[in-house]
């Protein structure tokens, strides 16, 4: 589970805007919160960059963003507080088994402050991924990828295996998550109805873990990973019947009109 850091576990903009307005002044220069605004999310090399561009002002970027950041660290001692719920919901992740990390487009100092400040120190996390870490910064996906990718080193260095299932957010999809499951390749599997009807019952799983009430499925391994449609389909209906899940509604999310008629047999064949 990879969490967002601003606007998510805290929000820290109040005092990141204070501080950057007294930076400002003590430039010479006065300038109001509002004109921040455009910039949050970006990293503060542009949160502070921004402004001075549009007033024509000339920073030093190294010695004014240290600056900034001296003035943020003594503006949220004892002030900064967790969003409602957040430490609660990061805990209650961790003690379901996920793996959770942070991923931030600021710069390592004020990732590791925010944490520490809200109770939730480096320590808690799989992963803390700053904007020190790459290049793009938001709107750009890369502070999540990488989060990602540190995630699946230390859990799965191999790769997720055939049958198991993990989740992330849904990103800019409608859906809130995505369960991501790995079926069984065909003609290389030892058992591949045991693990493709895992690939179910795991998603179900993390989805009750997540308290997700419903749920969308392809048919998992019938395109590439050669598995038949006519075995694939009653493996995973069944799977499915025979589930102990909280989730209220299943759907399989078909191909095309052959893959949804092996799905209707499949069905009408388990259900008799």
């Amino acid at each position: 589970m990879i969490f967002d850091l601003d606007g998510v576990l805290v929000d820290s903009e109040p005092p990141l805007a204070e501080a950057a307005v007294e930076l400002f002044a003590e430039r010479g220069h006065p300038v109001s919160a509002e004109e921040f605004k455009p910039f949050v999310g970006m990293g503060e090399d542009r949160y502070i960059g921004g402004v001075a561009e549009s007033r024509g002002i000339v920073l030093d970027p190294v010695q004014d963003k240290a600056r900034l950041y001296e003035i943020y660290l003594r503006l949220i001692r004892g002030r900064l507080r967790p969003l409602p719920g957040a430490v609660e919901f990061v805990n209650e992740c961790r003690d379901r088994g996920l793996a959770v990390a942070v991923a931030s487009g600021a710069d390592r100092i004020k990732v590791l402050a925010n944490l520490g400040e809200i109770g939730l120190p480096q320590a808690v996390f799989a992963a803390v991924v700053d904007g020190n870490h790459v290049v793009h910064k938001k709107p750009a996906p890369d502070i999540f990828l990488e989060a990602c990718r540190r995630i699946r080193t230390e859990r799965y260095p191999g790769g997720l295996p055939a049958g198991h299932a993990v989740a992330t957010t849904g990103g800019n999809l409608k859906a809130r998550w995505v369960i991501h499951t790995v079926g069984p390749i065909y003609s290389r599997s030892a058992d591949p109805a045991g693990e493709l009807a895992s690939c179910h019952t795991e998603s179900l799983r993390v989805a009750d873990e997540l308290g997700a009430a419903t749920v969308a499925f392809p048919a998992i391994s019938t395109g590439a990973f050669g598995y038949p449609l006519e075995e694939a389909a009653p493996v995973a209906i069944r799977a499915i019947r025979q589930a102990h899940t909280r989730v209220r509604e299943v759907r399989f999310v078909l191909f095309d009109e052959r893959t949804r008629s092996a799905f209707e047999r499949a069905l009408a064949t388990v259900e008799a």
